[in-house]
């Protein structure tokens, strides 16, 4: 809310709380992601690292200065140096297979020193260790005709995919930021705590896949429902004050045709 202050600094800035029940959770980043500037795009397209730095003042390029040390937060690699191409796997969940492995070497009766001593080198007990590694694609085919299993997790094993190992923009530009400037909008109906559209869009969209259901607990004038309305989802709305649900419904009704 806009304020008048003459004793503290003008509070500029309300928190947005991203709260969930569970470590598992739909957030859509491509749906609110931030155009590159122009000078964003123009360095990164560079044709090697070392011109993609930043100031001499930001960590990308921070300089000596007397006794102090310049220190990197990570390692930048040139572009000679980066591989053209990087291989991947879709590989399934470790603990998954390494419980599908143990079955089949327990049913087979080998042991792991039996399987080290097959492929000739003591890397076989990872593969069987919680959080440990994967068998690459020939070792999974060896290992394949030592235990005898079937072919449930060949596809995943063995299938390489193939990427570009050069640096790429983000088609939809940059990760949005946490801080994001929105101007306050009058609504000379609605109640003084009214909240922008343009603040609910980002929200609805990250957090509510088209179709979906969102839920808004104190509905209000009925912004969210509206926002929610024309990005194509469903809304509903709990309000517990007589006058505000009016409220709501008139704008509803007036911006999307509805309660006629």
């Amino acid at each position: 809310m806009p304020e008048s202050t003459k004793d503290r600094p003008t509070s500029a800035h309300e928190k947005i709380w991203l709260i969930t029940k569970s470590k598992k959770y739909y957030y859509d980043a491509d749906a609110i992601r931030e155009p590159l500037a122009s000078t964003s795009l123009t360095r990164l397209n560079q044709p090697n690292l070392k011109n993609q730095k930043g100031s001499t003042r930001a960590n990308g390029g921070m300089k000596s200065n007397g006794n102090m040390k310049a220190v990197r937060p990570y390692r930048v690699l040139d572009a000679d140096q980066r591989p053209e191409f990087i291989e991947t796997r879709d590989l399934p969940e470790h603990d998954k297979l390494r419980k599908y492995l143990s079955a089949s070497r327990k049913e087979n009766k080998i042991t792991i020193d039996q399987i080290e001593k097959h492929f000739g080198n003591q890397a076989g007990h990872h593969w069987f260790e919680k959080n440990g590694s994967y068998p690459s694609k020939d070792d999974w085919i060896k290992l394949k005709k030592l235990l005898n299993f079937d072919d449930t997790y060949d596809k995943q094993l063995t299938t390489i995919n193939v990427k570009s190992g050069l640096k790429q923009n983000h088609p939809l530009g940059r990760n949005k930021r946490n801080v994001w400037t929105i101007t306050t909008k009058p609504c000379k109906e609605a109640h003084f705590a009214t909240f922008p559209k343009d603040l609910v869009e980002p929200c609805i969209k990250a957090g509510c896949p088209v179709s979906g259901v969102v839920l808004d607990c104190f509905g209000g004038s009925g912004t969210t429902g509206i926002v929610a309305r024309s990005l194509n989802r469903t809304a509903i709305l709990i309000e517990l004050n007589p006058e505000y649900i009016e409220i709501a419904k008139k704008r509803i009704d007036k911006e999307l045709g509805m309660f006629k």
